[in-house]
């Protein structure tokens, strides 16, 4: 019996080629049958090319330019704040949404001094400074509702240290001046209607301690 050589495989190719030479008859007919109808071998990772969560994220050009919401955010650590930007920014681009790129802010630095001790060397004193760096980020043409999902799936994985705060623009239909001068109206007429019923009580109550009044002052003069 001869052993059979086979070409460099994958260990799992390897392994199944061998199960079907050992299951099936071992003429060259039928060995080259097998390996037409045999599968294609899907693609392997290739190790030198790194994943898209790793390279830099992707923007969407913004179309109409009409400003959508403005973020802020601060930390006082850099590297979580490039971090969690470069985690936002790819996912914004997986919903659709166009950004502009980051906007460096000035750098807010805080002096603060201490006593170094409360005892003996309490005179002495030490100096702290907190840094405190920000970026601002600004939403384009985006819908209400998917900008919505987005800042929920940054509050639900933000990252200790970073701080984020939300200035948003709606756009409204035409015509909401006038549904919001009505609802004035129903609210100012109903309390016209609140203060007229107040003076009718008031009116109601005063007449009934008068009238008690004249007649405990009659009681009396005829006692």
């Amino acid at each position: 019996m001869f052993a059979r050589i086979l070409p460099f495989r994958s260990p799992v190719v390897r392994a199944s080629y061998a199960y079907r030479l050992i299951t099936t008859s071992h003429s060259p007919r039928a060995e080259t049958e097998s390996l037409s109808t045999r599968s294609p071998e899907p693609p392997s990772h290739d190790p030198h090319i790194p994943p898209k969560s790793l390279l830099k994220p992707p923007v969407h050009a913004p179309t109409h330019h009409h400003p959508v919401a403005l973020l802020h955010f601060r930390t006082y650590y850099h590297p979580n704040l490039e971090f969690f930007l470069h985690f936002a920014y790819h996912a914004a681009y997986a919903l659709g949404i166009p950004l502009s790129h980051p906007a460096r802010l000035p750098t807010q630095r805080s002096l603060f001094t201490v006593p170094k001790s409360p005892f003996i060397f309490k005179k002495a004193q030490e100096n702290f400074e907190k840094r405190t760096h920000k970026r601002a980020v600004k939403v384009w043409d985006a819908d209400q509702d998917v900008v919505n999902v987005w800042l929920r799936y940054l509050e639900e994985h933000m990252m200790p240290g970073v701080g984020m705060r939300v200035v948003r623009w709606e756009r409204c239909a035409v015509g909401v001046g006038r549904a919001r001068w009505d609802e004035v109206v129903r609210t100012v007429s109903v309390s016209e209607q609140v203060r007229q019923v107040g003076e009718r009580i008031v009116k109601e109550e005063t007449e009934a301690a008068r009238k008690a009044l004249v007649v405990d002052s009659d009681k009396l003069k005829s006692d």
